[in-house]
């Protein structure tokens, strides 16, 4: 990059700012920049010796050696006149197929790169009815495509009968692992036939999000490819329409690539999403959202949940990596959780069951009016955790319970952290209690935001402060002499 330009790509860090030597990735204009200079450069190949996307390319199939090696030259001879490498550790030359822009390019055609179905590949085995439940449901949509499909899916089905015991045995895990290959392989993937509509199954859960991509086969459907990923923190605490929405612009984002410039049929199980073009003055995430899909044009259409299963299996997989509470602060919450008394003493109410009805330990405040809390405590991830509201708490609406030992900390990441900016009293507050609670945390927020030094300098006076009036002193008469104009004023009865 330009010297000139390099700092507008400073980023913050702990350690300071920085700025990138090179182009960085995420720039809004850097891939049609890098485009444009690949088709320039390879003026007069493209689309008859090679293929150009980006910085990837591929060179055209030739059955012959010898002109397989004409063209490569061509390539790297235009390469060299503008000043332009390769990296010999990402090349591969002389192949029978190659991967390319998520296909498999080969002398017998193209297919679909294994990489798109790593949603269903990645599942992993279940561990209780309610999670084979949601594979059973994604297998089950399209047991038309697998052969056999009662005779594999059999013993996964036993475990689904009311007087089953659970219990996860060999051949479970054959019947699991012959569904996922059958999902990912022919002819469950079909290639995108671009004369045909394309069909968009969107669907979210508490946990994550689902999309599938598909076209209609005279009466079947056939996958193009799957999508899924697990919600952030901000967005867990979306309601149902945001989450719904999200999903939408994340799945047409993902399969933008098969859309653009086609007529698309999104189907979701919530009705909300169909008025979604139809507010007159969109404000906010509605607003932002229909401006990012501005671009496609598609129709939405309700489908029962019933018939959803496909959409709705994938969201309600989450991948793994995910967790509600970042490990490293997991850890150190639960340790210093074990190692609190009061906290232990807790622990085993919550994990009894017998809450009781007499706290003898009136000695211990903060024990007291856990007590007088009554039964709202919950153990979640091996966390004392408690719900916000026992009247609306929801999957998700539960705070974790800090010991004193790590309540200062708490306070410094979410109000002192260069990430978070030094915000006022009311929004620390709102942070911290939307994750975290203890006894008489509004007040320690408030202490900690009054006594911050550097919210300290940076606030302005609350009042301008008028100085106190003063006598001018004068060394001799008429030193100063003070005037003003009052007139033209109207005469008196007597002349004056």
């Amino acid at each position: 990059m330009e010297t000139r330009y390099r700092e507008k790509t400073a980023f913050t860090t702990p350690y300071g700012l920085y700025q990138f030597k090179v182009k960085p990735f995420g720039l809004f204009n850097a891939p049609g920049t890098i485009q444009r200079l690949m088709e320039t450069s390879l003026r007069g190949l493209v689309g008859s010796k090679c293929l150009v996307y980006l910085e990837d390319m591929t060179e055209t199939f030739c059955r012959i050696t010898k002109e397989h090696t004409t063209r490569l030259q061509d390539v790297l001879d235009h390469l060299r006149k503008v000043g332009l490498k390769v990296k010999p550790e990402k090349c591969q030359l002389m192949k029978r197929k190659v991967a390319y822009l998520g296909h498999i390019i080969s002398e017998k055609g193209i297919a679909t790169d294994p990489s798109k179905t790593r949603a269903v590949k990645e599942w992993q085995a279940p561990s209780c009815v309610s999670e084979l439940r949601q594979f059973l449901g994604l297998a089950s949509y399209y047991r038309k495509f697998v052969n056999g499909f009662a005779s594999i899916a059999a013993p996964l089905h036993r475990l689904l009968e009311g007087d089953a015991e659970w219990k996860w045995t060999e051949d479970c895990q054959v019947a699991f692992d012959a569904l996922k290959h059958q999902l990912t392989s022919a002819p469950i993937l079909a290639y995108p036939d671009f004369r045909r509509r394309f069909l968009v199954d969107v669907d979210a859960s508490g946990d994550g999000l689902g999309a599938v991509l598909s076209q209609k086969d005279g009466s079947k459907e056939r996958v193009v490819a799957y999508a899924s990923r697990s919600l952030t923190k901000p967005e867990r605490r979306y309601c149902v329409t945001r989450r719904e929405m999200l999903r939408l612009v994340c799945a047409l984002r993902e399969f933008r690539p098969y859309l653009y410039g086609q007529r698309v049929l999104v189907r979701t199980d919530h009705s909300c999403l169909r008025w979604l073009r139809n507010f007159k003055e969109p404000e906010g995430q509605v607003a932002r959202c229909l401006l990012s899909l501005a671009e496609l044009d598609f129709e939405v259409e309700h489908r029962p949940g019933r018939l959803h299963g496909n959409a709705d299996a994938l969201s309600r997989t989450t991948p793994s990596g995910s967790a509600v509470v970042a490990q490293t602060l997991r850890d150190q919450l639960l340790t210093v959780q074990q190692a609190d008394p009061e906290i232990q003493l807790l622990r085993q109410w919550v994990t009894s069951g017998s809450w009781p009805t007499l706290c003898s330990h009136e000695y211990c405040r903060d024990l007291n009016m856990t007590w007088q809390q009554g039964p709202i405590w919950i153990v979640q991830e091996d966390l004392i955790c408690r719900h916000r509201d026992v009247l609306t708490a929801d999957e998700g609406a539960t705070q974790v319970l800090v010991p004193r030992a790590l309540r200062s900390e708490i306070m410094r990441c979410l109000h002192n952290s260069r990430y978070v900016g030094h915000l006022g009293e009311r929004q620390t507050l709102s942070r911290i209690r939307s994750r975290f609670y203890w006894l008489g945390m509004s007040g320690d927020v408030h202490l900690w935001c009054r006594t911050c030094t550097q919210c300290a300098a940076r606030k302005g006076p609350s009042k301008n402060s008028r100085a106190l009036m003063q006598p001018m002193t004068a060394g001799i008469p008429l030193q100063r002499v003070g005037m003003d104009i009052l007139g033209p004023l109207e005469k008196t009865p007597s002349g004056n």
